[in-house]
């Protein structure tokens, strides 16, 4: 973690493991605290999965970061946000991808256990959608801690069907 004006930023590192608890993939991204508002990079939104497979080539992205304030109080909208990200090589485009996420809203405030702990959260949800080769729309909900982050998430289907989630199953400060 390191000072800046009126706050702080830090890194944030993420593993994903499979149900046997056995790691597929690790991801970074960063996170800004600035008067009170969190800042997320939008590429934490990505499955580190993806990342990986720009490993060996010239990445360039942009965006908005996504806004958490430090109130969150059921009934909110949120600010949106995207990231734009241009895989090359050799000065070569081979993809362009793009993330736009929208109708961001606080929900309730939940109690949550995961194999972490049991956690007082709030529930957020937001629509998604992703272009790259193909276009792929999809609403998430997700329960955030304070002090912890991301305790669970939900992604579902255009009908409202779970097509995958997420648990906190270790927190480490």
């Amino acid at each position: 973690m390191e000072a800046v004006a009126d706050g702080f930023k830090a890194g944030v590192s993420i593993v994903v493991s499979n149900e046997k608890g056995k790691s597929v993939s690790e991801g970074n991204y960063n996170v800004e605290c600035r008067n009170g508002v969190l800042y997320m990079d939008m590429s934490s939104m990505l499955d580190p999965r993806t990342m990986e497979g720009f490993k060996d080539m010239e990445v360039e992205m942009s965006g908005t970061a996504l806004e958490f304030p430090a109130k969150l109080i059921p009934g909110q909208t949120l600010p949106d946000g995207c990231i734009n990200i241009k895989a090359m090589t050799g000065g070569i485009t081979l993809m362009n991808m793009s993330m736009n996420i929208t109708n961001r809203k606080v929900e309730a405030a939940e109690v949550v256990t995961t194999p972490a702990g049991t956690f007082e959260c709030v529930k957020m949800s937001q629509e998604s959608e992703l272009k790259s080769i193909i276009k792929k729309k999809f609403k998430t909900v997700s329960w955030y801690a304070i002090g912890v982050g991301m305790v669970k998430s939900e992604n579902l289907d255009e009908k409202g069907n779970v097509e995958s989630s997420t648990v906190l199953t270790k927190f480490d400060k």
